[in-house]
C-alpha cells in the first residue's frame, strides 16, 4: 500500500493573539457605535404630536425632529470600556437627568421614547460587524 503523510508546519502562535484580535475587533465596533448614537439624536426622524418651544427658544412644528433640544443629552454621554479576563466590552452612559424618559417616554401619547439606542444598534448588528472586522484584523 503506497500513501501520502503530510504534517503542517508547526506554527508558534502567541496564546493571547485570539484575544487581541477580538479586543481590537470590539474597540473598533464600539467606536463606530459610539458615533452612530451621536447621529441618531442628531437625525431628524423622531415624531412628535406637538408644536414645541425648546429651552433653547427654538420653535419647532409637530412632526419630524432631532432629539437634540440644548445638547445637555448629546453632551451627558460617557462611554468607558470594559475588560477582564472574561468578556470585552463597553459602557455608555447617559447623565441627563432626563435621558431615561426621553428614551422610554412616559408610556403614553403625550410623551413618547425616542429609542436612539435601538436605532443605532439596528444599523449596526454587532455579530456581522464584529465578524467583518475580525476578518479586517487577520488578513
Amino acid at each position: 500500500m503506497i500513501g501520502v503523510k503530510i504534517q503542517p508546519p508547526k506554527v508558534k502562535i502567541p496564546k493571547n493573539l485570539f484575544e487581541k484580535i477580538g479586543e481590537k475587533a470590539m474597540h473598533a465596533y464600539s467606536m463606530e457605535l459610539n458615533e452612530a448614537l451621536d447621529e441618531e439624536i442628531k437625525a431628524v426622524k423622531w415624531f412628535w404630536p406637538n408644536n414645541t418651544k425648546r429651552r433653547n427658544g427654538q420653535f419647532i412644528k409637530r412632526g419630524l425632529r432631532d432629539i437634540v433640544d440644548t445638547g445637555t443629552l448629546l453632551n451627558s454621554k460617557t462611554m468607558k470600556r470594559r475588560r477582564n479576563k472574561r468578556t470585552i466590552g463597553t459602557k455608555w452612559v447617559w447623565s441627563a437627568d432626563y435621558a431615561s424618559i426621553v428614551l422610554n417616554g412616559l408610556g403614553n401619547a403625550s410623551y413618547l421614547g425616542r429609542n436612539w439606542i435601538k436605532a443605532a444598534m439596528d444599523r449596526l448588528p454587532f455579530q456581522q460587524r464584529i465578524v467583518r472586522y475580525i476578518k479586517d484584523f487577520t488578513k
